[in-house]
């Protein structure tokens, strides 16, 4: 290998990983729209960032603002001291909830599916665009996604690993969202749209798709794996 090709290969990687990381945000945004736009219930994550769009009538990245926000405060708060990589997730966040609206209101604003298997199908690819979004931005490794963040944080002061932290939290999600409705009286409005099958079929396959994908397609991509 020549001295000049030696030079340009940490260049050329930390490129790649950005343009791919860049990439898995607009399909994780998709996603996370797909989700709302089943109308079959949405990941835990955004289950109380749906929740507070439906009965605030604010849209949904707004409040994908609005919640990521308190995670990247939680973070800091946690680690008691000031740091670059949980400032970055700030700006990362605002970018995010645009782009979420970006795919809701302007390019998918008029899907509307009341017909079954349409909404299966956005379903699908809801989990689809979720779990692949993930894959690109985790394995890029460039900005971390503040409900993540949030997690890797209190494995440093709870006991547990970040696997059981990421059970743990996609329940406690799920558990705001139905306090609520409970507290607002919305809870019928929000069975459906924000908690349903959706959710709960998100819980248990969206991990597995990850896996699936870091086996078969993110360990043959040497560019972003070294």
């Amino acid at each position: 290998m020549t001295k000049e090709k030696s030079e340009n290969m940490p260049k050329e990687k930390m490129s790649t990983r950005i343009v791919v990381w860049i990439i898995g945000m607009f399909v994780l945004a998709l996603g996370t729209s797909f989700f709302a736009k089943s109308h079959m219930g949405v990941s835990a994550l955004v289950s109380v960032p749906q929740s507070c769009s439906l009965i605030s009538g604010w849209t949904l990245g707004v409040w994908v603002n609005i919640i990521y926000a308190i995670f990247v405060v939680l973070e800091l708060f946690i680690y008691r001291k000031f740091s670059w990589q949980v400032i970055v997730q700030f700006p990362f966040t605002f970018i995010f909830g645009r782009i979420v609206d970006m795919w809701g209101i302007h390019i998918f604003g008029n899907l509307d599916p009341d017909n079954i298997w349409l909404k299966i199908i956005i379903l699908v690819l809801a989990l689809f665009c979720t779990a692949a979004g993930v894959t690109m931005m985790v394995h890029a490794n460039i900005i971390v996604n503040p409900p993540d963040g949030i997690l890797m944080a209190l494995t440093t002061v709870i006991p547990r690993d970040y696997g059981t932290l990421k059970y743990w939290g996609d329940a406690l999600m799920v558990v705001i969202a139905v306090i609520i409705g409970l507290v607002t009286g919305n809870l019928g409005k929000l069975i459906g749209p924000s908690i349903g099958w959706g959710t709960i079929i998100a819980v248990f396959t969206i991990g597995n798709m990850v896996k699936f994908f870091n086996k078969v397609i993110v360990s043959k991509v040497s560019p972003v794996k070294n």
